[in-house]
């Protein structure tokens, strides 16, 4: 079988479909997304989309759980979210692309994105949403977080992830604050980094300093405002 009958027979490129991609566009640029993430059901032309959309300004990333259509992401070079297959409402698909996309790195989890779905009839793209992630992440649920695939237990990673998204949402003394948490292997990632200000927990007990305690929480958001990390333990929430 030459190569050329082995390629996913791709979906036309349709005036409706140039349309919906022009309003994408629109939507991205007015709200200074640079972002779109399509969950596709069927084989389309990426890199024609990817064209319209302003390559160069907008990244095109592709969530599926089809075979063909995975295949046809890769052959014209664009961002991929490979999904389970499984029974799951279009709500709950965008979620767990927008977690995998996330874990994978292709998206960030404070961004706004633009997602192009099949709403209405499966097999065809007719919907666009503007998807706020950090929104999205507020209401992750523990099944989401086992999602991830991570060795972290899960009432480490929600206490740590309740926190990171205290400190987006609340900011300090009414300025925003950022702030990088380091989970897992803390004694590994230690030896590879460099402290730049006094350990403010050093010398206390594992006890005392639980991420859960409400004083330690308290700390760490004051912390934040620094500019730097905070590393922590598996044994620390």
């Amino acid at each position: 079988m030459s190569s050329d009958e082995s390629a996913p027979k791709r979906v036309q490129f349709s005036p409706q479909l140039q349309s919906l991609i022009k309003a994408t566009r629109r939507l991205a640029e007015e709200n200074d997304v640079d972002t779109v993430l399509v969950l596709a059901e069927q084989p389309y032309d990426f890199a024609e989309i990817a064209k319209h959309l302003g390559k160069r300004s907008v990244k095109l990333v592709v969530a599926t759980e089809q075979p063909d259509v995975q295949r046809a992401a890769s052959e014209d070079e664009v961002e991929l979210i490979p999904l389970l297959h499984e029974p799951q409402t279009r709500q709950v698909q965008i979620q767990l692309a927008i977690i995998e996309g996330i874990s994978d790195g292709l998206l960030t989890s404070g961004a706004t994105i633009v997602v192009l779905y099949a709403g209405f009839e499966r097999d065809r793209l007719d919907s666009l949403s503007l998807v706020s992630l950090k929104e999205q992440l507020a209401g992750l649920t523990q099944l989401d977080l086992r999602r991830l695939e991570t060795d972290v237990p899960l009432a480490t990673l929600q206490s740590v992830v309740d926190l990171a998204l205290e400190i987006g949402r609340e900011g300090r003394e009414g300025r925003p604050v950022g702030a990088l948490f380091v989970v897992g292997s803390h004694r590994k990632v230690m030896q590879m980094s460099e402290e730049q200000v006094h350990d403010p927990f050093k010398g206390y007990t594992q006890k005392e300093c639980l991420v859960r305690d409400p004083r330690v929480r308290e700390s760490i958001k004051e912390l934040a405002c620094i500019d730097g990390a905070f590393v922590i333990s598996l044994a620390a929430a």
